[in-house]
């Protein structure tokens, strides 16, 4: 809600290695009513594809002009 918050996709570091368990992305942001940080992890083959385009973490800013 505030273009100070920041939405973070963030690759773990053995995320693309051939290892049970390592393709992790993790979602991240403040929350907006109480200023506190939540993050989740997803077990996925995005995580892999972000980590093989050359991409550890994308981070997105601001915020829309329309909800």
């Amino acid at each position: 809600m505030s273009p100070e918050n920041r939405l973070v996709f963030a690759t773990g570091p053995l995320t693309g290695f051939a290892l049970p368990s390592s393709g992790k992305l993790v979602v991240a942001a403040k929350s907006p009513l109480t200023g506190g940080y939540g993050d989740g992890n997803i077990g996925t083959h995005a995580a892999v594809q972000m980590r093989k385009a050359g991409y550890d973490a994308v981070i997105v800013e601001d915020r829309a002009k329309n909800p």
